[in-house]
């Protein structure tokens, strides 16, 4: 008789423990933010030169897009909120290697605007992502605004913008941007 219970035991163990998971991955697939995948790359796409260039970098000689000023950005910095710098340390900061990585896909992202092959947004988010990488909040800024414009029902760059928003110290920014990326999609609700 021992046998046999504690055999129902471990099945019951079992089952509940598959349960408990299966909930926690719904759980997690219902709350956690939805995420742009940059397109994969195509080998045609390898030797594109970057097209939105208007300066470079003293370090690597890459060609940067510079942003437009901040006027005519979705989301204005709050008043009170101050920004000492738009630069801070991205993954890629002082590695060679990844740095030029970067810049390769900001040029095949690049190219891949307006063509129709996937949704600017997802584009000028996985642009932003890759300014993320980089350091270079300005950019990052700018195509997130970017990514508003190209699909104002999406809360993803609003919430992508609250992130850098903390990150450059800018709390009351970083809240409008939080709650605006919540009244579009509430699911951002417990992400921060």
């Amino acid at each position: 008789m021992t046998e046999i219970s504690t055999g129902m035991n471990k099945t019951w163990l079992f089952i509940i423990g598959g349960v408990g998971i299966a909930c926690l991955v719904t759980v997690a697939w219902l709350f956690y933010p939805q995420s742009v995948v940059a397109p994969e790359e195509s080998s045609s796409a390898l030797d594109i030169p970057i097209v939105a260039t208007s300066t470079t970098t003293a370090a690597s000689a890459t060609p940067v897009a510079v942003a437009p000023s901040s006027s005519g950005h979705p989301l204005k910095i709050v008043k009170g909120d101050v920004i000492s710098s738009w630069d801070f340390t991205g993954v890629y900061t002082d590695n060679a290697e990844l740095t030029a990585k970067a810049y390769a896909e900001i040029s095949r992202l690049t190219n891949l605007l307006g063509v129709g092959t996937y949704p600017d947004v997802n584009l000028y988010v996985s642009l932003a992502n890759q300014y993320q990488l980089l350091g270079n909040g300005k950019q990052e800024y700018y195509y997130l605004g970017l990514a508003i414009a190209a699909d104002p029902a999406s809360g993803l760059p609003w919430h992508n913008l609250g992130v850098l928003m903390d990150r450059l110290g800018a709390k009351k920014t970083a809240q409008v941007a939080y709650d605006k990326a919540v009244s579009l999609q509430p699911q951002y609700k417990d992400i921060q």
